[in-house]
């Protein structure tokens, strides 16, 4: 049994021009320390696909279909009290921003000790601060002790996200949800920040959800990536296999527009166009107006996620473009 298993999820967000699907019918399944990524990019619903897993969706975003069975329970049918024992404490998220965590007022012993004890209550203030400097220890913070009576705003960038990565595993999850962890970072901090993850995640055998719109991150933290367009999965499988042969035109865009996969001194390449905004998403293939290979059956209807031995992609011409014959 998987430890989390998504099935058919569809979120939607009621307005007063008509209800908008932010998700359609999203399928994907983490198993006990394995680590997916979910790409895209902004207005894909990767996000939103991901607050919905810990009903986090903002007002009035709600989840119209599908389940989410985590550790055997469906996350859909539990009560507000029965999430909370949940969110934190079983399932941690790490957000992009790591002051939309850390409370700017209180150091960040206070927070990971008041952390601990509101899903641990029979902890001591000794044993959750032992822990807590534990955890800022295992993330690389220099002198974790003294940094215990710091404040957020003393922090550097990757400081603050190495200290949000602590307290995400304070709690010994077994899933983290991390939605574009390295994005407000430079370079060289992003890449010392998912070895991080990637190393904390083995030693401590927690499952992973990354969202991100990189395919190199995803290429080199996870086993599994899902990728997502207009709400809906256009391809899927295993990491290696959808970034060294894509399939989907889509995810091949995504790939050659990132750096070093061009001619060098050539212009970067791009995908034309944008992502539809919800209430416009195209007839058929939402991807269609920007695709080079679309045809008129491809404005005809949605494609079906078609199976290729555990490599799923959603094109008419799937077949065509794995033998390369597509044009």
């Amino acid at each position: 049994m998987p430890l989390l298993d998504v099935r058919d999820l569809v979120v939607e967000f009621p307005t007063r021009h008509g209800t908008l699907t932010a998700v359609d019918s999203v399928s994907f399944t983490v198993d006990k320390g394995e680590r997916l990524g979910i790409v895209g990019e902004s207005g894909a619903g990767k996000s939103v696909a991901a607050f919905a897993i810990l009903n986090l969706l903002s007002r009035p975003g709600r989840i119209a279909g599908g389940q989410i069975l985590f550790e055997g329970r469906d996350l859909t049918k539990l009560s507000t009290q029965q999430m909370r024992s949940v969110r934190g404490n079983r399932i941690s998220m790490i957000f992009q921003d790591p002051m939309m965590t850390l409370n700017p007022v209180l150091s960040i012993g206070t927070q990971m000790i008041e952390t601990l004890k509101a899903h641990r209550r029979d902890i001591s203030d000794a044993e959750a601060k032992r822990i807590a400097i534990a955890r800022l220890g295992e993330v690389k913070i220099p002198s974790p002790e003294n940094r215990m009576g710091s404040y957020p705003h003393e922090l550097s960038g990757g400081m603050r996200q190495r200290v949000v990565i602590a307290i995400a595993l304070l709690t010994e999850p077994a899933l983290i949800i991390a939605d574009e962890p390295t994005t407000a970072l430079d370079v060289t901090i992003q890449a010392e920040i998912m070895s991080l993850m990637l190393a904390l995640c083995r030693s401590h055998g927690v499952g992973l959800i990354l969202i991100t719109h990189d395919l190199a991150v995803v290429s080199q933290v996870t086993q599994r990536v899902v990728v997502l367009y207009a709400g809906r999965v256009v391809e899927s499988g295993a990491t290696a296999r959808v970034v060294h042969d894509p399939v989907h035109p889509y995810t091949r865009g995504l790939l050659s527009a990132l750096p070093g996969e061009g001619t060098p001194g050539a212009r970067l390449s791009q995908i034309r166009g944008s992502m539809p905004s919800l209430n416009a998403i195209p007839e058929g293939c939402p991807f269609h107006p920007r695709c080079d290979y679309a045809q008129d059956r491809c404005r005809a209807a949605v494609p079906p996620l078609d199976d290729f031995e555990g490599h799923r992609v959603r094109c008419v011409r799937a077949d065509e473009l794995m033998a390369g014959a597509a044009a």
